[in-house]
């Protein structure tokens, strides 16, 4: 098992981020702390962005500790709108606002299956239409 690192609640697999950065996600008190660490509090997708390092397409292997990832990302409340974080039904990572929520019947049964969210991701999927996934 690969290591994680810790932010509250839950854990992001160590092998999406870029290595030797250190981040504190924001919350109101912690810009002194993150100063002090030397560390970077992350406010927005662009300063997300520059600490992970995400492949293209997922592979099934993947699929656990992204959907960790993602939740995480989620959680603490991240605007996603500039990130491909959100894999699609064949597990490539797109933009939230280029995908459908496949639990509607016209969605499912009318597009391709790389404009829907893919299934393993669907508990998700009210979460993620606060991000952007269209439904």
């Amino acid at each position: 098992m690969l290591p994680q690192l810790t932010t509250g609640r839950s854990a992001i697999d160590v092998r999406y981020l870029v290595r030797d950065r250190n981040f504190i996600s924001s919350t109101n008190n912690l810009r002194e702390v993150a100063k002090k660490l030397g560390a970077t509090v992350l406010d927005d997708a662009r300063d997300l962005n520059s600490f992970l390092h995400l492949p293209d397409t997922l592979n099934q292997d993947d699929i656990p500790s992204f959907r960790d990832l993602l939740t995480s990302l989620v959680t603490l409340g991240h605007d996603l709108s500039d990130l491909a974080v959100i894999p699609d039904a064949h597990l490539r990572l797109r933009f939230a606002s280029d995908l459908f929520d496949p639990r509607i019947t016209l969605f499912k049964t009318s597009l391709y299956p790389s404009q829907l969210l893919h299934p393993t991701f669907e508990a998700m999927a009210d979460q993620l239409k606060t991000r952007g996934l269209r439904g």
